[in-house]
C-alpha cells in the first residue's frame, strides 16, 4: 500500500525533474537529472530548492506558472510564504545574471506568477561535463557523486583509487557567520555550519552517498567553530558558546564532555579518546572524550598569544597547531608539539603561515602530508612522521582559497579534499523604506561589522584583511560625501562589534587573546572600558554609563546577556539567562526597552523586554520578555524615537513593528517593508526611520569544491 505522502513525493519528483535530459538557453546549460547548471562552461551555484524551481520553470517554457502551481510543484506538503518564492527567484536571477538587455530568463507577471522566456537551443542528450585545469568532471549532487563517495569509503576499486575527480557541492542554506566545514576521516561525511529555514545556525551532516543533508540535533548556536571528528567518523565534538559536547552522527542528545568559558576553535580527536582543541584566549586544551576537566597542553608567553586548530599526527601523541601572536606577527606560524612533556622550549616551528594547517596521516593513498594555506594558495607537502620534518617541495592544490580570520577554508582526509573560494565582498547601500536603492557608498568591502551613527552621517565598518596573519580594524565612512574611509584602530587585536555612544564617540570589542570593550573618539583617543567574560556585541545608553553585551563566562551555559554599569562590578553581571542562546541586544534610544534575539524556541526570534536604569543606585532591572517577531527574526534595530522596531528574517525580509509607550505591538502586526536576500546581519537605520544602510553581497556564496583522490597529484 502506498501512502499519500509517497504519491505526492513521486509527483513532485516528476514535475520538477521531468524536463528533457539536457536544456540549453543562451550560454546556460541545465541538466536536471544530474543537477548540473553551467554558464559559459563554468558551474553555477544554486541551493537545492532554487535548482528545483529553475528546472520546473524551464520545463514549462513560455507558460504562465501561477504561484500556487509553483508551490505545489517545488514545495509539496510545505507551507511557504510568497517572500520565500521571491527570494529564490531573486537568487536564480542573480546567479544567471538575468536582467541585462541580452540575457532574460524569467519574467514576473505581477500578482500572478512567473514565465520562463529564454529561447532554447537544440536539446542535447546525456551528461554534461565541465573541465577544470586537471580535466576533472564538475558535478553537483548527482548519482555519480554518490557512487564515488561510496567508493571513497570502501576502497574497492584500484582505478577509483587513482582517478582524480572534482565535484561541486552547492550550499543548501545561508552560510553561518562564518561558515565552517570539515570532511570526516573516512571521507564519507561532510559537516557544514548552515542557517536553516528557521534562521538558526547549526551543524548539518551531508553523507556523500545520500541525496540530502540533515541537521545535527543540539548543535544550534550563534557562533559555529569547526566540529571535531572522532577517529571512527561516527561522532563529533563541538563547543559553540558553552561546554564542549559530543554527539553521535546518527542521532541522540549531545553529551557534556567538559566545561569551557568560550568556544573551541578547531580540534583533533585521537584513538586514545583524547580531544585536543584550540582556545581563543590562550593555550591548547585537552580533555577525555568520555568526560572530565579541561587542562592546558601548551603554554603562551604573551597575553595576545593564542593557540588554535590542532591536528594529531598518526601516532596520536604528536600534533601540529597554529600559534598566533597578535603583538608579534612574525612569531605566528604552525608549530609541532606533543601531548606528554610539552613546553615551548621543545616545540618546533614547522611552517610560516597565519592560517591553520592539517596533518593527513599516512594511508594507502599516500605518505603523511601537511595541507596549509599561504597567500590564498592551498598547498600540500609530504611529512616524515619518524623524523618529524617536512620533505620535498610544496605542491599547489588550488588557487584563490578563502579564509575568515585565522581559519582557512579547507579540510582534508586521506581520500577527499574540500575547499571553498573567498566569500563575496559587501557593498554598502542606502535603501528607502520601499526597498529602492538610493545610493552606493564606497567600493565593495570585506565587511565584518557595521554601525550607523545617530546622525546618520557616519558609519563604522569592521574590515577584515586576510593577509598571512589575519587583521581586522575599524574604519570610518563619511556618508555625506565621497571620501576615502579613515582607519581608526591600529591595535594588534581584532576589533569588531562597533556601537556609537554619540556622533563622535563609539565603543567596540577587541578579541584575539583578550576579550575587552574599549571606548574611543573618532580623533583616536582610546580608553579601556571593561572586560567581560567572553564579551561581544555591546549596546549602550546614558552616555555610556550602562552597557548590555553577550557573555559566555559560565562554562555550563551558552550565550547570555550581561549588563555593565559604571557603579557595578567591573566585569558586569548576568542580566537575561534563558534556555539556548541570547544575543544581538539593542537598547532603545530612550532606555525603556531592550530588544534581543533568542533561539530558545528552536528558531531565532526577536524578543523585547522593559528595561530600566536606576541612576541613583547604578542598578538595572528588566521586565518580562515577550516575542515580537512572527515566524523567525534577527538583527533588531530601533528608530530614533523608540516607537518603531525593525528586524530581519532569514528570507531577506525587512520587517517593521510599532512600539507604544506601554508595550510593543503583537508579532502578527509586523509589516514587511521589502525583501533583499543575503544582507549582512549588522546594519543601521536613520533616526527618522526613512533610510536603511545595509551591506549587500556582490555575489552568491561560493559552493564547496571537493576533490576525490587529491593525493594522486603529490609525489609518493
Amino acid at each position: 500500500m502506498v501512502r499519500l505522502r509517497d504519491r505526492r513525493d513521486a509527483a513532485h519528483h516528476c514535475r520538477v525533474t521531468g524536463s528533457p535530459p539536457r536544456l540549453q538557453f543562451g550560454r546556460v546549460i541545465l541538466v536536471p537529472g544530474e543537477r548540473v547548471l553551467l554558464k559559459n562552461g563554468e558551474p553555477v551555484a544554486l541551493t537545492p530548492k532554487a535548482f528545483d524551481l529553475l528546472a520546473f520553470l524551464a520545463a514549462n517554457p513560455g507558460r504562465l506558472l501561477t504561484k500556487r502551481e509553483i508551490f505545489e510543484a517545488v514545495w509539496p506538503d510545505t507551507v511557504v510564504e510568497e517572500s520565500n518564492l521571491a527570494y529564490h527567484i531573486f537568487a536564480i536571477r542573480k546567479a544567471l545574471e538575468d536582467g541585462s538587455a541580452t540575457e532574460r530568463y524569467i519574467e514576473t507577471i505581477p500578482k500572478r506568477g512567473y514565465r520562463f522566456i529564454a529561447p532554447f537551443a537544440q536539446p542535447g542528450h546525456g551528461r554534461v561535463d565541465a573541465t577544470d585545469d586537471e580535466q576533472a568532471s564538475s558535478v553537483s549532487r548527482g548519482e555519480e557523486y554518490s557512487r564515488t563517495a561510496v567508493r571513497a569509503g570502501s576502497h574497492d576499486s584500484a582505478a577509483a583509487a587513482s582517478t582524480r575527480q572534482h565535484f561541486q557541492e552547492p550550499l543548501w542554506g545561508r552560510p553561518a557567520e562564518p561558515m565552517m566545514f570539515s570532511i570526516s576521516p573516512d571521507s564519507r561525511h561532510l559537516m557544514v555550519a548552515i542557517q536553516g529555514a528557521d534562521g538558526v545556525a547549526r551543524l548539518w551532516v551531508r553523507t556523500l552517498s545520500e541525496a540530502e543533508p540533515r541537521p545535527l540535533a543540539g548543535s544550534e548556536g550563534f557562533i559555529m567553530p569547526p566540529a571535531i571528528w572522532s577517529p571512527g567518523s561516527d561522532a563529533v565534538a563541538f563547543a559553540n558558546g558553552g561546554p564542549l559536547r559530543r554527539v553521535s552522527l546518527f542521532g541522540g542528545i549531545p553529551q557534556h564532555v567538559c566545561g569551557l568559558s568560550g568556544i573551541a576553535v578547531g580540534g583533533s580527536w585521537n584513538r586514545e579518546d583524547v580531544i585536543l582543541f584550540g582556545n581563543p584566549a590562550g593555550p591548547l586544551l585537552r580533555c577525555p572524550a568520555g568526560g572530565g576537566t579541561a587542562t592546558a597542553v601548551t603554554q603562551t608567553s604573551d597575553p595576545l598569544e593564542i593557540h588554535l586548530m590542532p591536528s594529531f599526527l598518526s601516532d596520536g601523541q604528536h600534533f601540529i597547531y597554529l600559534r598566533i601572536d597578535r603583538a608579534a606577527p612574525e612569531r605566528s606560524a604552525v608549530y609541532l608539539s606533543e601531548l606528554e612533556g610539552s613546553s615551548p622550549a621543545v616545540e618546533k616551528r614547522l611552517l610560516a603561515t597565519g592560517f591553520n594547517a592539517m596533518c593527513v596521516p599516512r594511508s594507502e593513498f599516500g605518505a603523511a602530508t601537511i595541507v596549509f594555506l599561504r597567500d590564498g594558495v592551498l598547498l600540500a607537502q609530504r611529512f616524515d612522521e619518524e623524523r618529524l620534518e617536512l620533505y620535498g617541495e610544496p605542491v599547489r592544490l588550488a588557487d584563490t582559497v578563502g579564509s575568515y580570520l585565522d581559519y582557512a577554508f579547507f579540510s582534508a582526509s586521506p581520500r577527499m579534499l574540500v575547499y571553498r573560494a573567498p566569500d563575496p565582498r559587501y557593498q554598502l547601500t542606502w535603501f528607502d523604506r520601499e526597498g529602492r536603492v538610493m545610493r552606493l557608498v564606497g567600493t565593495p568591502e570585506a565587511v565584518a561589522g557595521l554601525a550607523l551613527s545617530p546622525s546618520g552621517s557616519r558609519a563604522l565598518v569592521a574590515r577584515h584583511v586576510p593577509h598571512n596573519v589575519a587583521d581586522q580594524d575599524l574604519w570610518l565612512f563619511d556618508l555625506d560625501r565621497d571620501a576615502n574611509p579613515q582607519r581608526l584602530t591600529f591595535a594588534p587585536s581584532l576589533e569588531s562589534w562597533p556601537a556609537w555612544l554619540t556622533n563622535d564617540r563609539f565603543a567596540y570589542g577587541a578579541s584575539g587573546g583578550e576579550r575587552s570593550i574599549y571606548e574611543q573618539t573618532i580623533g583616536g583617543q582610546r580608553r579601556f572600558w571593561f572586560r567581560g567574560g567572553g564579551s561581544s556585541g555591546v549596546t549602550t545608553i546614558a552616555d555610556g554609563k550602562v552597557a548590555v553585551f553577550v557573555g559566555m563566562a559560565n562554562p555550563t551555559t551558552r550565550a547570555d546577556l550581561w549588563v555593565w554599569t559604571a557603579q557595578g562590578p567591573p566585569d558586569g553581571i548576568p542580566l537575561i539567562t534563558r534556555e539556548g542562546d541570547q544575543a544581538q541586544a539593542q537598547l532603545s534610544p530612550d532606555g525603556r526597552w531592550l530588544a534581543y534575539v533568542s533561539n530558545e524556541s528552536g528558531r531565532n526570534e526577536v524578543f523585547v523586554a522593559p528595561f530600566r536604569y536606576h541612576a541613583s543606585t547604578g542598578t538595572v532591572s528588566v521586565g518580562e520578555s515577550v516575542p515580537v517577531s512572527d515566524g523567525g527574526g534577527f538583527a533588531p534595530r530601533w528608530r530614533g524615537d523608540a516607537q518603531e522596531l525593525f528586524y530581519l528574517k532569514i528570507d531577506g525580509s525587512v520587517m517593521a513593528l510599532d512600539v507604544s509607550a506601554s508595550a510593543p505591538a503583537a508579532p502578527t502586526s509586523a509589516r514587511r517593508l521589502f525583501v533583499a536576500p543575503g544582507l549582512f546581519p549588522e546594519w543601521g537605520v536613520t533616526a527618522d526611520g526613512s533610510r536603511l544602510l545595509f551591506a549587500v553581497p556582490t555575489g552568491p556564496p561560493p559552493p564547496l569544491q571537493i576533490i576525490q583522490n587529491w593525493q594522486s597529484a603529490l609525489p609518493s
